[in-house]
């Protein structure tokens, strides 16, 4: 894993022993794979199609090789669990908070010292965005999505409020299956008038903001206040 090339994100320091941030990194840089468990062997050779075998075995191998740093130990010490609700964490480190997404060869890990924390990345795309949007959005967010995309021909704006949502639902813990249309995202953020904006779902209040590390990759960070 020595070839991983790691961007930090948000103004969070450069990854070594001791550290919390958000770290990106684009598996194009990889040349070599590191450890894995059984378990995500397994996950891996249910995969049918080569290529996101491939993607998946970078994804779960750099996400560990990042923790590994992060946390001063060898690769195969880290261990990653899941709550019932699919949510990671760190069962030797319960002091810290942990986030993962990847998108293709795209992947971010989020460290954090206390708050729960949600982290997205995403690659601006030709996708198929519209039954997604009626998925996610309020009736005045589809109405402002769809307008603006039209306008610019620029799926930014949809992609900006879909990372911003699952990154928010992420730290409440559910996911976007978590009811997407709740969480209530700054208006600025999703124009692009701001980085960092404050978002809500139901009672619960999180610092929401938006990296850009490379032009066709939106990044979303959501912290509970």
């Amino acid at each position: 894993m020595d070839a991983l090339r790691i961007y930090p994100l948000f103004g969070s320091p450069e990854l070594e022993s001791g550290t919390t941030g958000v770290w990106y990194w684009n598996g194009a840089d990889l040349s070599a794979v590191g450890f894995m468990t059984d378990e995500e062997h397994a996950r891996v050779n249910r995969l049918v199609d080569a290529s996101r075998r491939t993607q998946m075995v970078q994804y779960l191998t750099a996400r560990r090789h990042l923790l590994a740093i992060a946390l001063g130990v060898d690769d195969a010490a880290v261990s990653i669990s899941h709550d019932v609700a699919g949510v990671p964490f760190l069962p030797e480190r319960p002091d810290l908070r942990v986030s993962f997404s990847a998108c293709g060869e795209r992947g971010v890990v989020a460290l954090h010292a206390n708050a729960a924390t949600g982290v997205d990345v995403e690659i601006v795309r030709d996708i198929q965005w519209m039954p997604m949007l009626s998925m996610i959005a309020t009736p005045e967010e589809r109405e402002w999505i769809q307008e603006t995309v039209a306008r610019e021909s620029d799926l930014h704006p949809f992609l900006r409020l879909w990372t911003c949502k699952e990154a928010v639902l992420k730290a409440v813990g559910t996911g976007l299956r978590g009811g997407a249309m709740r969480a209530r995202i700054p208006q600025m953020l999703l124009q692009g008038e701001t980085q960092i904006g404050i978002a809500a779902f139901e009672e619960q209040t999180f610092d929401l903001s938006i990296d850009t590390p490379e032009p066709d990759v939106i990044v979303a960070l959501a912290s509970r206040r």
